[in-house]
Formats: C-alpha cells, sequence, structure tokens
C-alpha cells in the first residue's frame, strides 16, 4: 500500500467527511496504544522532574542545617571560653573581695573535719597544742 503525501489547506481538510479526515498509516487501532505511550513518556517526564525537585530542595535544606550547624559549633567555642574566664580563681577572689568584702580566713580559724568511710567511725580531731 503506497500512501501519499497530501497538503490542503485547513479549510479543505475540515470540508472533507470524516471517514477522509485519518492520517494515512494510522489505523484506529494504534490511537489508544500511541496514547497510552505518550501519557507514560509525559508521566516518566514529570517524575523525573518532581525526583529532581526533591534532590535539589533536600540540597538547600541541608546547606540550610550544616550552615546552622557551624553557626552553633561557634557560639559553643565561645561560650567556654566565657565560662572559662568567668570561673578563673583569681577573677572569683577579686570579686569575692571587692564585692562581698571577704578575706582570706586567719590560721586559727581553720577547722579540720575528718568524714569516715562507710564503715567507719570517725573519731574527732586531736586538739592543738599551742606551741
Amino acid at each position: 500500500m503506497v500512501t501519499e503525501r497530501i497538503s490542503l489547506p485547513l479549510e479543505d481538510v475540515l470540508a472533507l467527511p470524516p471517514s477522509s479526515r485519518r492520517l494515512p498509516g494510522v489505523e484506529r487501532r494504534a490511537v489508544p496504544v500511541l496514547l497510552a505511550l505518550l501519557f507514560g513518556v509525559m508521566g516518566a517526564c514529570l517524575a523525573h522532574v518532581w525526583v529532581r525537585m526533591q534532590q535539589i530542595q533536600t540540597g538547600y535544606a541541608l546547606s540550610q542545617e550544616r550552615r546552622e550547624s557551624q553557626q552553633l559549633a561557634q557560639t559553643h567555642r565561645r561560650l567556654r571560653i566565657e565560662a572559662a574566664v568567668l570561673k578563673h580563681p583569681a577573677r572569683v577572689e577579686r570579686i569575692a573581695r571587692a564585692r562581698l568584702g571577704m578575706a582570706a580566713p586567719e590560721p586559727d580559724a581553720i577547722h579540720t573535719v575528718r568524714v569516715a568511710r562507710p564503715g567507719q567511725v570517725a573519731r574527732p580531731p586531736r586538739p592543738e597544742v599551742p606551741r
């Protein structure tokens, strides 16, 4: 079967009866198969685009989380340094003397307390003999 290509203006094609408007070489049985194939390809393309968009969004979210993690690590380092400065013994002593009016205890004001180990009885300290 040899098919000829005929190019007609649209008005002439619409004037033809519906039975002769069919495309040459395309049977009616093949149309549903071609439509199913077309929709399948379109569905695969849409699925590919959706997966790619999800990948891009996940990448953006991951980079945001990394940035936040780095900022938190930097803040943690800064706070550890600040805590070390605030707990420094010289600073604590300076504040205790200046603000709270504290002073080093006199030697005779220091008392030793003995703590008993489990299962032992604590003995009272020996009285100190003045020399």
